[in-house]
């Protein structure tokens, strides 16, 4: 025999998804009963959404968490009881209340690009002893390099594994094990897969996922499970002995707890792949949106199959196009080719000899000499614009584009659309039609500003100095200084609540170039100075998500009535010299926003 596999039961949970949460007390018991003596690694109880999630909006379960755990564990001896949480739904007490019950293995669960949010649940689970399993969901979504980096997360949140689920049933053998291989190799802790069965290759990916190094797999009796159900039990079960897996299962036992089983839910139901759930595994849509599709379809006249390509679309990386290819447009070119959450199709420029659409060219993206015209003649392949022109430009292009439905991230210092310091609002503007990124000395000093402000009500003046290298300085900066005082101060007070606010900008011819710094002063009566560290400090790390440049090098300071702090931004050295930190700041903060913009289209919660 190879390796050993941990098979893990989510009959009793995820298989409530296909009685509408309906199981019965009685039919917990009977199957915990009759699989207990079988050698299955764990079995998962609950809502089929998981602890928590019990509710009008995802569906009534026939019975209380409570009342389903404490009957599968007083019928399980031999088995370990699991359940699933996916943070949101469920609260930190529910995982008190089901260990003092005796579940003994723990999967919480996130859409697979937010890890994050299970940070504080596996942290509270295992500092509470339990065994935990971080779980992403709709694994299809990201790249195997963003799972790595969504599972690094959760490990070192503590997770003991990293379940990846294959949700709306996508993925093909290749790209399971593609994606299982990468995480595998690179993470200390076991790694495992659940299959659903739209496409019917919940066996064959869940085989491929074993042979990538897999050693927890989940199987439902009979696939019962959510839309086309999930990897079937048995077969599963049966196919990794025939392949000389060992998973301790005795598949007679498990045959003949099938037939004791006839009456109930998970054997009696058939689990049939449905035309609705072939479809929505092809494009990759989650089964819980056919019942929403056929209503749709249905009151507007359109075939089902269109709406899923809809969904699909709008669950795939964002679409973007570059209006500008200059400095700035090539950098943030840059970064959208390496972010895994957006595309870029197109990069409008003015000129047919533009080094900028060149460089653009060279990397495999359509390019326009003809500006926005060019942008407009291939309007429906993009969703999103970043315009990084002039302010004048910019007036003329914002209108047209949002009558065209298209959302912009303006990078011009132009003082047009929503006010946006990703750090401080960006989730907020997720769903902005224009989204202003303010100036290169704005994104470097309002964080700080606003954290300032936050510590210390009574501040009274708050002025900021930002000095930039003079290579760095092109002309679109040079012709428009004064829309840059204008936005920038506009900006701080929005931001701090402060009425006397100056900003001023100093190009500095020096040689070597200068990195970017910016000054931040404040006159404040009083200061709480441990307060404002701690402010500053969160305001600096949240920046730092987005440019890891972005560093204090003058330590806050408090004399006579004045509070002083200075940063330096040393840009990524994408397409521009590091020393041009004014520029990567404002395209580092606009693909930042542009990510959060494609992450809130894609926030699909599927188990």
């Amino acid at each position: 025999m190879t390796a050993a596999i941990a098979i893990h039961d989510p009959t009793l949970r995820d298989g409530n998804h296909a009685v509408s949460h309906s199981l019965s007390l009685e039919d917990i018991a009977a199957y915990c009963r009759a699989v207990d003596s079988c050698g299955l690694s764990v079995v998962e109880v609950g809502h089929g959404n998981g602890l928590g999630a019990s509710s009008l909006q995802l569906g009534l379960a026939r019975h209380a968490d409570t009342e389903m755990l404490e009957t599968a564990r007083a019928n399980l001896s031999r088995t370990r009881l699991g359940i699933h949480m996916i943070p949101g739904f469920a609260r930190l007490d529910d995982i008190d209340t089901a260990l003092r019950i005796g579940v003994e293995v723990l999967r919480i669960a996130s859409h697979c690009t937010e890890a994050s949010v299970t940070e504080s649940y596996i942290e509270h689970a295992r500092a509470n002893g339990a065994y935990v399993h971080g779980v992403l969901m709709m694994c299809h979504m990201a790249s195997p390099e963003r799972l790595l980096e969504e599972a690094t997360k959760q490990q070192g949140y503590g997770a003991n594994a990293i379940v990846l689920m294959d949700s709306a049933g996508h993925l093909d053998p290749d790209s399971t094990r593609e994606r299982i291989a990468l995480l595998s190799s690179e993470l200390s802790i076991p790694v495992g897969f659940h299959g659903h069965n739209n496409l019917g290759l919940a066996i064959a990916n869940s085989l491929a996922a074993v042979q990538a190094g897999a050693t927890i797999v989940d199987g439902c009796m009979r696939g019962f499970g959510a839309g086309a159900g999930n990897t079937q039990l048995e077969t599963l079960c049966a196919v990794l002995e025939r392949y000389r897996f060992a998973t301790g299962v005795d598949i007679f036992a498990l045959c003949r707890a099938i037939e004791q089983l006839e009456s109930i839910a998970p054997v009696s139901t058939p689990t049939v792949v449905k035309t609705a759930n072939l479809i929505s595994g092809l494009y990759g849509v989650c089964s819980g949106f056919e019942k929403h599709v056929a209503r749709a379809a249905s009151e507007f006249g359109v075939e089902p199959r269109r709406i899923y390509e809809a969904l699909a679309h709008a669950f795939m990386s964002l679409k973007t196009a570059i209006i500008g290819s200059g400095n700035i447009g090539c950098d943030i070119l840059c970064k959208v080719l390496a972010h895994p959450d957006l595309d870029c199709t197109l990069v409008a420029g003015r000129s047919p000899h533009s080094a900028g659409l060149a460089f653009a060219r060279e990397r495999g993206v359509a390019i326009t000499a003809d500006g926005i015209e060019g942008l407009f003649a291939r309007i429906g392949e993009f969703d999103l614009v970043f315009d990084a022109t002039s302010a004048t430009d910019h007036e003329r292009h914002a209108p047209r584009l949002i009558e065209a439905g298209k959302v912009i991230i303006n990078l011009t210092p132009a003082a047009l659309g929503q006010l946006c310091v990703p750090s401080l609002n960006g989730l907020e503007l997720t769903g902005a039609s224009n989204v202003n990124m303010i100036t290169c000395g704005g994104q470097a000093s309002i964080p700080l500003a606003a954290a300032i402000a936050r510590a210390n009500p009574g501040v009274r003046y708050i002025e900021v100095v930002s000095s930039i290298s003079a290579e760095s300085a092109g002309p679109a900066t040079r012709r428009n200084l004064s829309n840059y005082i204008t936005t920038t101060e506009q900006a701080l007070r929005r931001f701090t609540g402060c009425t006397q606010v100056k900003a001023i900008l100093n190009i500095n011819p020096a040689k070597p170039n200068v990195y970017m710094q910016t000054a931040v002063s404040a006159l404040i009566a009083q200061v709480d100075l441990a307060a404002t560290r701690r402010e500053v400090e969160r305001a600096v790390a949240l920046v730092r998500e987005a440019v890891p440049g972005y560093e204090v090098i003058v330590d806050l300071h408090y004399s006579e009535g004045r509070l002083f702090t200075m940063v330096r931004v040393e840009g990524a050295g994408d397409y521009l010299d590091p020393s041009a930190g004014n520029l990567d700041i404002i395209t580092a903060t606009a693909t930042h926003m542009a990510a959060l913009m494609a992450r809130g289209r894609s926030a699909v919660r599927a188990a």
